[in-house]
C-alpha cells in the first residue's frame, strides 16, 4: 500500500495527474504555435519587457512548476476520495448506494478537475504569452477541452480507483 492506498489505484490517480498537464500543454502549443516552442527549446525566445535588458527567457520551467502545484492539489483531492472509499462505512453501503456514492463523489472531483484545468492552471501560463492590462485572461477553447475531455477521462480513471477499493486480493485461500 501506498499511503493509505493499492498501488493500482496509485496509478490510476498518477495517470489522472497527467491529463490537466497534457491538455495545458496542448492548449500553450495551441496558443502559441510551434514556431515560438522551438525558439524557446534552442534558447532563442526574446525576453519579456518587464524589466529584461534584451537577452533570451526561457518560460517554461516556471509556467510547469507552477501547473505541478496546481497538480499537486488535484492529487491530494484524488487520494482523498480513493482513501476514503476504502473506510469501512463506505464498505457496507449495499451496492446500489454504494455505486451512486461513487458517480457522486466521481463526479463532483472531475468537476473541480475541468474546473481548475480549464480557468485556473491557464492564469499561470497565459499571461506569460500575452499582454493583459484588465481583467483576467480567457482561453474559452481550453474550458471546452476540460469540459470534453478533462472530465470524462478523469470521472472514468477515478470511478475505476474509487471502484478497485471495494475489492480485496491477499493471495491467500480461505474456506
Amino acid at each position: 500500500m501506498i499511503v493509505g492506498i493499492q498501488k493500482r489505484q496509485f496509478v490510476l490517480i498518477i495517470f489522472a495527474l497527467c491529463v490537466p498537464l497534457v491538455v495545458n500543454t496542448m492548449a500553450i502549443w495551441q496558443d502559441i504555435g510551434a514556431a515560438p516552442i522551438l525558439k524557446i527549446w534552442d534558447g532563442a525566445y526574446p525576453a519579456p519587457k518587464l524589466g529584461f535588458l534584451g537577452g533570451s527567457y526561457n518560460p517554461l520551467p516556471e509556467i510547469f512548476l507552477k501547473l505541478l502545484c496546481f497538480d499537486m492539489l488535484l492529487g491530494l483531492l484524488a487520494w482523498l476520495i480513493v482513501f476514503i472509499s476504502k473506510k469501512a462505512f463506505f464498505q457496507k453501503q449495499p451496492p446500489a448506494v454504494k455505486l451512486f456514492e461513487t458517480f457522486l463523489m466521481v463526479g463532483i472531483v472531475a468537476v473541480v478537475f475541468a474546473i481548475i484545468t480549464g480557468f485556473f492552471m491557464p492564469l499561470v501560463w497565459l499571461p506569460k504569452f500575452h499582454d493583459y492590462l484588465l481583467g483576467l485572461p480567457a482561453y474559452p477553447i481550453l474550458m471546452d477541452w476540460s469540459f470534453g475531455l478533462v472530465f470524462p477521462i478523469t470521472a472514468i480513471i477515478l470511478f475505476g480507483a474509487v471502484s478497485l477499493s471495494g475489492r480485496k486480493t491477499y493471495g491467500k485461500i480461505t474456506a
